[in-house]
């Protein structure tokens, strides 16, 4: 049996994603890893002592051979980027394949999320993978926190209204691209409002889990 590990850095996100990742491979021995200390704490300030403790964390998981590593918040990006070539294993930034794809589209792109962090965090990186790709994609962000503190209070379907209401603002785009995976489910409805395809973190990230690690399954059977 495959292995993989999932680290998180919030709860809500274990809760959302780790479900949907346990649905759709049922095959897989996964271990999920929680630190809420991780994401609460890391700022710019604390980069290298909160890249240390990554690694840690890391290291720790990579005795258990896992076919690949996913670190599931989006505002680990830089982090994760600087602490792969020190681990054996692949490790994954849900965001990987979601960048990959947003540089494909190219042209006008909404990068929409209810909290600051996330949104500065992908759009430094659509940039700079933009940039190394030759692609042109203009950016714009669209940031929803009045959403986020309703997600903060519970009030979930409050949340939605609020995420759907701000994307009535969305107009003309090739693309928009979802900062954060609490918005997932809103995905048709969204792609209904801006009229483009949605690029959803999850979504993008469990195709690339199913390419790394089951491709040759699906060559064989072809």
């Amino acid at each position: 049996m495959k292995k993989i590990v999932l680290l998180y850095g919030a709860l809500e996100t274990y809760l959302t994603f780790g479900q949907q990742i346990r649905t759709k491979f049922p095959q897989l021995e996964i271990t999920n890893l929680l630190d809420e200390g991780l994401l609460r704490g890391y700022t710019s300030r604390t980069r290298r002592q909160s890249l240390n403790r990554l690694l840690y964390l890391l290291r720790a998981v990579e005795t258990q051979r896992p076919g690949l590593i996913l670190c599931t918040s989006e505002v680990w990006e830089p982090l994760v980027a600087q602490a792969r070539p020190y681990i054996s294993c692949p490790v994954v930034s849900i965001n990987d394949r979601m960048v990959q794809e947003a540089v494909k589209i190219g042209g006008e792109i909404t990068i929409l999320g209810t909290s600051p962090e996330p949104v500065s965090a992908l759009l430094e990186r659509i940039e700079g993978e933009a940039a190394f790709a030759g692609s042109q994609v203009r950016l714009t962000t669209l940031l929803c926190q009045r959403a986020e503190r309703l997600w903060e209070k519970e009030n979930l379907s409050a949340y939605d209204q609020a995420v759907t209401a701000a994307a009535l603002e969305i107009k003309n785009q090739k693309a928009v691209v979802l900062a954060q995976t609490t918005m997932e489910h809103l995905t048709q409805s969204l792609g209904g409002i801006c009229g483009c395809p949605i690029l959803s973190p999850a979504q993008c990230c469990m195709s690339q889990i199913e390419e790394l690690l089951f491709a040759g399954q699906r060559q064989g059977i072809a």
